[in-house]
């Protein structure tokens, strides 16, 4: 498939290598996900390169075949949006000290058929917010990771009615989106979801916009800052899921 020809030679010499390896008909993700639970200390080692072809498997982001018609390239190699996700997944995962998050938690019971109103017997939908926000075993707020300068270039409106609804599913009545960053302006911004009908007294629910500023998130995640900078690690992890606005003195910068 390569025009170039060195690459083609590197290519087939590194494909001689393998030779005693066995070909698999077809990559799925039940195969990485089999690799992946038989890691062991001598080749744990690997687990990025799983992590990495997960990935490109999820958004069919690479062909191992070039007979796959149905294979597509994305405008990355790989879906922008679930690697910053991910990415986030990781950072609060191993750096928030008061709280915690679990992923993908579905929001059953918010969609449900009337009584009689289901003759087709159909599941009703149950949303799946990126990260569901703990204190203890309590369920507080849910949050989702966008790919996307909402500060430079706008909330798109399905966002705004997707994030609306995990609001009105969350105990604290917040929901909170995380997205990327360059700009070092960029602020928390509040969305409050307002009843139309003028006589109610229900409070607003809210709808955060809360910047991650991608170069500061690299410094402190640089491999040679890991250890110095715990401590900011864990303070920008609490400021990610605070379900309110941050002030912003506190915002790193």
């Amino acid at each position: 498939m390569a025009e170039d020809r060195d690459l083609q030679r590197h290519t087939h010499q590194l494909s001689a290598r393998f030779g005693d390896v066995e070909r698999l008909a077809r990559l799925d993700v039940g195969d990485i996900d089999r690799a992946d639970r038989e890691l062991n200390r001598l080749t744990a080692a690997n687990r990025p390169a799983l992590t990495i072809i997960r990935l490109l498997q999820d958004t069919l982001g690479l062909a191992f075949d070039s007979a796959q018609h149905s294979s597509r390239m994305p405008g990355f190699l790989f879906d922008m949006n679930i690697f910053f996700q991910r990415l986030l997944s990781r950072f609060l995962h191993d750096n928030l000290t008061y709280t915690r998050i679990a992923d993908e938690v579905p929001i059953r019971n918010l969609f449900t058929y009337a009584a009689g109103g289901n003759p087709k017997r159909r599941s009703a939908p149950a949303p799946r917010p990126d990260y569901a926000l703990f204190r203890g075993d309590t369920l507080y707020a849910f949050l989702d990771a966008k790919y996307r300068d909402i500060w430079e270039r706008g909330l798109p409106a399905e966002w705004l009615y997707q994030l609306s609804l995990y609001a009105l599913a969350s105990p604290s009545q917040v929901s909170v989106l995380l997205y990327a960053s360059m700009s070092t302006d960029a602020r928390d911004e509040r969305v409050e979801v307002r009843q139309p009908i003028l006589w109610s007294d229900k409070g607003p629910a809210s709808v955060i916009l809360r910047p991650v500023l991608l170069p500061y998130l690299a410094k402190i995640l640089a491999p040679d800052q890991l250890a110095g900078l715990a401590g900011k690690r864990r303070e920008l992890a609490d400021q990610f899921v605070v379900p309110r606005i941050r002030r912003p003195d506190l915002i790193a910068a």
